[in-house]
């Protein structure tokens, strides 16, 4: 979630400085500096044709949970005299990993190449039709009047997908740096993980951006203040974490979890089998109530037939090679109903991954498998592909998850068991989901990692019923 932010902040923040030469800024968390970014533009011919150039550095230096997250993200973009796209390079790396997406406009699709840990996929995007796709919204909104609002999309490289965002101009603002105040035009980014405010100066320079979690981007040349910078690491898991306004006994084993959720900036929280979420003002009432992993017993023959989309390959789920439905084989044997082949996938997936904070990036399930080490994102990614490979009815999800009574972002996937879809958790042994997971996103690598970013949150506790 965190480095989506960084490649945010990288691509779309320091393309609004296109008017200077070369620009380096501050990251900030919280008041500690965690890095720096760079950004430049210039003319540059390419294949006959003048195109300009965009390339952007962004290093992040931070902790999860007492591990170190090193991301540094490099980005080159190529766009034409009117401004649109031709082709964007993306290449993160994090944790002795990487991640390279290489995008080339042709008329009414992007074709993407994706590497990252494993053989290079090939996606086609279509373009959007109901806005366009740029470096740079600052323009859109700038020459418009206040409260004028530009509808506008950004490629995510991580999860390889065209993302709808709105520009609006919020008119002049006061901001401050330090001790000093600076005139300035507010926009604000309305994206789906975050809202995001970036303050410009009359010649439309960035003097200061600020995104959810208390992160900050400040140009160098403002005299940023350097707070934190040397001292100790700041933590971001444990920083965005989610402490409930009283105890929860043994939220690992939870049947049903009832609770009012406080989050402004949260536009909608999924309502489904799993759970059920209604919104009232800033807040929404949650129950949680998990279905049952002993519910139904569908044969996998049968659920294949019903869900055959959520039994294909997808970017970073090679569930067609036959590497792992060789595996798959292996682990599963002769079981032949949902529950069963899930159980013996989620127990081999716990069993055999290693946890390792300090991986950034989103990463391709061959390179999983090879390490077995990662994030709880990761492990979701490696079973999703096994149970794909065993024509197990898979997807992603993402969300909240307790298992000590405070709550941290956290990953794992759901199985379809012919009535509505059951979640099952790889990064533990446990049989059945517990209600302490409260899912926020969910589907495909595109839409389960694109979660809202709580800010400003709380959880009231009204009942957590044990099992």
């Amino acid at each position: 979630m965190f480095s989506r932010l960084f490649v945010f902040f990288a691509v779309l923040l320091a393309s609004a400085l296109s008017f200077a030469d070369e620009v380096r800024l501050g990251i900030y968390f919280q008041g500690t500096r965690i890095g720096d970014a760079s950004y430049s533009m210039r003319d540059e011919m390419v294949a006959g044709r003048l195109l300009k150039r965009g390339d952007s550095r962004t290093n992040v230096n931070a902790g999860m949970l007492g591990t170190a997250l090193q991301v540094l993200i490099t980005s080159t973009s190529w766009s034409d005299a009117s401004g649109k796209p031709v082709r964007m390079l993306f290449v993160t790396k994090s944790g002795g990993r990487s991640q390279t997406v290489n995008a080339v406009f042709k008329g009414d699709f992007a074709d993407v190449d994706i590497v990252s840990g494993g053989p290079k996929q090939t996606k086609r995007l279509p373009i959007p039709k109901d806005g366009p796709i740029v470096d740079d919204p600052m323009p859109l909104v700038l020459t418009s009047g206040v409260n004028s609002r530009k509808t506008f999309y950004v490629l995510q490289p991580n999860t390889v997908s065209f993302v709808k965002d709105e520009a609006i101009n919020r008119g002049p603002a006061t901001v401050t740096i330090g001790t000093k105040s600076y005139s300035a035009t507010l926009v604000e980014v309305i994206d789906p993980q975050a809202t995001m405010k970036i303050y410009v100066s009359a010649k439309g320079d960035l003097i200061k951006a600020e995104a959810p979690l208390g992160m900050e981007i400040i140009p160098d040349s403002l005299g940023a203040p350097s707070v934190g910078a040397g001292g100790p690491m700041a933590d971001i898991a444990a920083a965005s974490s989610i402490k409930p306004d009283k105890p929860i006994a043994d939220p690992r084993h939870l049947k049903r979890f009832k609770f009012e959720l406080v989050a402004p900036g949260a536009p909608t929280i999924p309502s489904d089998g799993h759970q059920t979420a209604i919104k009232k003002g800033d807040s929404w009432n949650i129950d949680v109530h998990p279905v049952e992993i002993d519910s139904s017993n569908i044969a996998i023959q049968a659920a294949a037939k019903a869900q055959p989309l959520w039994v294909t390959a997808d970017t970073y789920i090679p569930s067609d090679s036959a590497k792992f439905k060789a595996l798959a084989k292996q682990i599963v044997g002769k079981e032949t109903s949902v529950k069963g082949a899930s159980l013996k996938v989620q127990k081999w997936v716990a069993s055999h991954m290693k946890a390792n904070l300090g991986i950034g990036v989103l990463r391709d399930a061959n390179e999983i498998l090879s390490s077995k080490e990662g994030v709880c994102r990761d492990s979701a990614i490696l079973a999703a592909t096994i149970l794909r490979a065993a024509r197990v009815p898979t997807k992603l999800a993402s969300g909240l998850v307790s298992w000590d009574g405070t709550f941290y972002y956290h990953a794992w996937v759901e199985v379809w068991n012919g009535k509505s879809w059951v979640g099952i958790d790889p990064t533990v042994a446990d049989r059945q989901l517990s209600a302490s997971h409260v899912k926020l996103a969910g589907g495909n690598i595109a839409t389960a990692f694109r979660f809202p970013v709580l800010d400003k949150v709380s959880i009231k506790v009204g009942e957590a019923v044990p099992r």
